[in-house]
């Protein structure tokens, strides 16, 4: 409790002294200073003189926020969310880098045997002129007969190839389709006559 102040302990000592009446005769010391009293009568006096609780004053000022607590352990882990929803399609990626050359395979099967009797001739290489068609025809030796045939054409395509009449040769018709010239050759395979026709 906050000490009364001079002013105050002297007013009290003289309304003390006051309702003393009679017990004090004139002539008397008078006190005009708290340090005249002796401090147990004053603690006493004080003691007495204590008046009611006052109210309370006004709230003060907002302190300083405090230093940071220390930090606390790691919480346990919360249940699992619901499934979200599904996300846009993303952009196509680039292309990856050309991959290593593989092994090199198993050797295949032979092939079936070679007929000596088999003749393969092939026409003159005819030149295809830009918008034209061209003709090119491979013809067997005598005493052998056509049984297929084909053809290599640059700068045009094929619009016929077939065997030429009773087997003598092979045909081929081209037709250009852009405005460089070109060319057509035909091929046949021919076998002999009498084995073509047995």
């Amino acid at each position: 409790m906050r000490r009364p102040s001079r002013a105050v302990l002297i007013a009290l000592l003289a309304l003390f002294f006051s309702l003393a009446g009679g017990a004090f005769a004139a002539g008397q010391v008078v006190i005009n200073d708290i340090n005249q009293i002796k401090p147990s009568v004053l603690d006493q006096i004080v003691k007495k003189a204590r008046g009611p609780r006052g109210p309370a004053g006004p709230a003060g000022p907002k302190g300083n926020p405090g230093p940071a607590g220390p930090k606390g352990s790691k919480g346990d882990n919360g249940p699992k969310g619901p499934k979200g929803d599904k996300g846009d399609k993303g952009p196509k990626g680039d292309t990856g880098p050309r991959g290593p050359k593989g092994d090199r395979g198993p050797q295949g099967p032979a092939g079936p045997e070679t007929l000596p009797d088999l003749q393969v001739e092939a026409s003159p290489i005819v030149p295809l002129a830009a918008g034209a068609a061209a003709q090119a025809t491979a013809s067997c030796s005598s005493n052998y007969r056509s049984i297929s045939g084909g053809f290599q054409v640059t700068g045009g395509t094929v619009t016929y190839s077939a065997r030429v009449g009773r087997g003598s040769g092979w045909t081929v018709v081209a037709t250009s389709t852009g405005t460089a010239a070109g060319s057509v050759q035909a091929f046949v395979y021919c076998w002999p006559e009498k084995r073509a026709t047995a």
